[in-house]
């Protein structure tokens, strides 16, 4: 069965609903603010494995590497 979307609305809200609960991930495990790169990590981590769950691999890729996280993808070569 192909779920993924079928126009530009039902992709943008494919990919605010990931980065939603990413961001949500984020703050409910790092709730300290002092440290942001932390939470900044785990939100681009969680982001990119939401992504790459709705099928949009190339696209997680394409986050992980504009964040320096080149690491989550080392096979793949982000």
């Amino acid at each position: 069965m192909n779920n993924k979307p079928r126009s530009a609305r039902q992709l943008e809200t494919v990919i605010l609903g990931c980065i939603k609960r990413s961001a949500e991930y984020a703050k409910k495990y790092n709730p300290d603010i002092s440290n942001r790169d932390r939470r900044t990590s785990d939100f681009v981590a969680s982001l990119c494995g939401a992504l790459e769950g709705h099928g949009y691999l190339e696209l997680a890729k394409a986050f992980a590497a504009g964040a320096g996280m080149e690491h989550l993808y080392p096979a793949e070569k982000a």
